[in-house]
């Protein structure tokens, strides 16, 4: 038996250390697509259109020297077969990106693709939630006098609120090259004033662009049916710039694993949703469960950065 002098030697279990590299995202369900669509629903709620707002003002918060870069995963679960799902797993992130970015030439590009029953969802969204009037009738995939009726009051809603600073549109029904670009601006619009409320009337997009992580897709990764989850079509992900992912340019006949893209890999990577009300971003990077943080800032050395990759240790 010890005395108050004496003390017993116990074996100490080995302390392990574990770090997880923190992603924070949007995705399912506030960005969805149905079925073999290449455009993400917006929502009779216009969950889409805050997601997206959510997300840009999540990036807009940190400082420019120090900001985040970002990619756009496109997923699909089409029974086309590899090939079909690498390239519609693009088309849907390309289309995201091109909302992001305000940019038309990467929408115009995906025109052709777009059905009757996307243009018909995404007008029918638009007059639920925004108060537009160009519902198109049932959204059934058939382009009929409703459809022209709903195309056709888009363009008058349109031309009330973008004349003069855009081209007038003609009132025709018809959904063509420079309705579909109008479409776009739109969309872009509503993202502007989710961002800011307190924006009148319907000023051109002016918000900064995110900063674009895989240069071999301009920020565009096509995961195609690899990393199968029916829930998922696409994910919006930010990353501290150093800790940033290397990802393999994935082939029409090769299947990606965790080695090639490592934001898959649980033991990699935490994936942490963005509010749509968010919070203050945290640190870049977080320990397994069980764990503690601390409740008091810790003192900050010279050249201490709030954005530097910071890490908590846990016991294994």
């Amino acid at each position: 038996m010890a005395t108050n002098n004496q003390a017993v030697e116990k074996a100490s279990a080995p302390f392990v250390v574990k770090y997880l590299t923190l992603t924070q995202y949007i995705g399912s369900p506030e960005v969805s697509h149905e079925g073999e669509t290449i455009l993400p629903r917006i929502g009779a709620d216009g969950v889409l259109i805050d997601a997206l707002a959510a997300f840009l003002k999540r990036f807009a918060a940190l400082p420019a020297a120090q900001s985040d870069v970002a990619v756009v995963f496109g997923f699909s679960n089409a029974s086309s077969g590899a090939k079909k799902n690498r390239k519609l797993s693009l088309q849907r992130a390309e289309i995201l990106k091109s909302l992001l970015d305000h940019e038309v030439a990467l929408w115009e590009k995906h025109r052709g693709d777009f059905t009757t029953w996307e243009k018909q969802q995404i007008l029918s969204d638009i007059a639920s939630k925004y108060g537009w009037d160009c519902d198109p009738g049932p959204v059934d995939g058939i382009s009929g006098p409703k459809t022209w009726k709903g195309v056709k009051g888009f363009q008058k809603e349109f031309n009330a609120r973008y004349v003069p600073a855009h081209t007038r549109l003609s009132e025709d029904g018809v959904c063509g090259k420079k309705t579909w670009t109008a479409i776009h601006l739109a969309i872009c619009g509503l993202i502007g004033k989710a961002i800011n409320p307190a924006v009148v009337g319907n000023p051109d997009p002016a918000w900064g662009a995110p900063s674009w992580h895989y240069a071999p897709g301009q920020g565009a990764y096509p995961n195609g049916q690899d990393f199968p989850n029916p829930a998922r079509s696409a994910e919006i992900n930010l990353f501290h710039p150093v800790d940033a992912p290397a990802l393999a340019v994935p082939t029409d006949a090769g299947v990606l694993t965790v080695s090639e893209n490592p934001v898959e890999d649980p033991a990699k990577f935490k994936k942490e949703k963005i509010p749509l009300v968010a919070p203050p971003p945290p640190s870049r990077r977080i320990g397994l469960f069980p764990c503690w943080k601390r409740t008091t800032p810790p003192t900050k050395p010279s050249g201490w950065s709030a954005r530097a990759p910071q890490s908590k240790f846990v016991s294994g």
